[in-house]
């Protein structure tokens, strides 16, 4: 499931920028380093910094992806900044979607995170049992996600969330979410 917010046909990757920068002078660009050199210069030439950190609002998650999102800004063609500006109005019109968009990612998260340390038990019933809560509990996501998507798809006016909420009507039916259940 593709979510296409930033592209109308791929998917945004946040280290793009480094296929594109793989060294830096002699030195061989590491991909878990959050900005390249320029990069760190232009958001001090521009003072994102403020941008950037209310934005994020003290998530360093967010603040990471707002960098990287911002600064392969640079290399978009029109459509693609339409596209973008599309979705932003959406946003800005409707904020307790996304809020309750990213809600729901960091509920999966969290619980993905509680879940995966019960299965690296020795005992397989304890295996088994942490798996299937985990199951159980990304359910539980899926159809609030899919709740989401059914409330608010007629708010929305953008290609990407109209996109978006279709694809999560559409591949998180009731029937698909009653297979897996069972």
């Amino acid at each position: 499931m593709r979510a296409l917010l930033m592209y109308r046909n791929q998917d945004f990757d946040p280290d793009q920028s480094l296929r594109y920068y793989p060294t830096y002078g002699d030195r061989k660009i590491d991909p878990r380093e959050r900005l390249l050199p320029h990069e760190r210069a232009l958001i001090q030439d521009l003072e994102l910094d403020p941008l950037l950190g209310a934005m994020a609002n003290g998530d360093e998650f967010l603040l990471e992806v707002a960098e990287r999102a911002l600064l392969s800004g640079l290399r978009n063609d029109l459509d693609t900044i339409l596209y973008r500006q599309g979705a932003l109005k959406d946003c800005l019109r409707n904020p307790t979607v996304v809020q309750q968009l990213y809600g729901l990612a960091v509920e999966a998260i969290d619980g993905t995170r509680r879940r995966w340390w019960d299965m690296t038990g020795h005992y397989t019933s304890t295996v088994l049992y942490a798996a299937l809560d985990l199951l159980e509990a990304s359910l539980s996501i899926l159809r609030k996600l899919r709740g989401v998507a059914e409330d608010q798809a007629g708010r929305v006016e953008s290609e990407a969330f109209s996109n978006l909420f279709a694809m999560l009507r559409k591949e998180l039916s009731d029937e698909y979410l009653g297979t897996v259940k069972k």
